[in-house]
């Protein structure tokens, strides 16, 4: 199977955000949608890809700032790592205020992450690794 990525960076601090596909997929993977939702579509129409689950490397707002579009349009199934999952519902947390003086939660359904997960997302198979440092629920993707 033959995996490919896109690397877009998006939002006022660029952030990088991953759409990762498999051509026998219709479906993508979207990793950290920070920000530029429509830049992000144009992208998946430009492969012909829709999106599929949205995983997290961290909770903090330039890699999570696109979140409501992404749910608001798809519902797709958000991941974060556990120690990180608060910084979606507690604005304190995700260091939005740092960069602009005020609060934003982030309130997505999500479900938790941990070291040694395996997934199998939009035709791609996922293993989960932890990194904390950066922030407490920091995670990696090994594909």
């Amino acid at each position: 199977m033959s995996i490919n990525i896109i690397t877009v960076p998006v939002g006022p601090l660029s952030a990088n955000c991953h759409i990762v596909y498999a051509c026998d997929n219709e479906k993508a993977l979207i990793i950290d949608p920070g920000g530029d939702f429509s830049l992000i579509m144009q992208k998946l129409e430009a492969i012909n890809k829709k999106p599929g689950a949205v995983i997290l490397t961290h909770g903090h707002f330039d890699h999570v700032e696109a979140l409501p579009e992404w749910f608001s349009a798809f519902s797709p199934k958000v991941y974060i790592g556990e120690a990180d999952a608060p910084m979606l519902s507690n604005a304190s947390l995700n260091a939005y205020r740092f960069f602009y003086g005020e609060d934003r939660a982030y309130l997505v359904p999500h479900e938790t992450l941990r070291e040694g997960d395996e997934l199998s997302l939009c035709g791609a198979p996922v293993s989960v690794l932890s990194v904390p440092g950066h922030s407490p629920g920091s995670l990696i993707y090994l594909l």
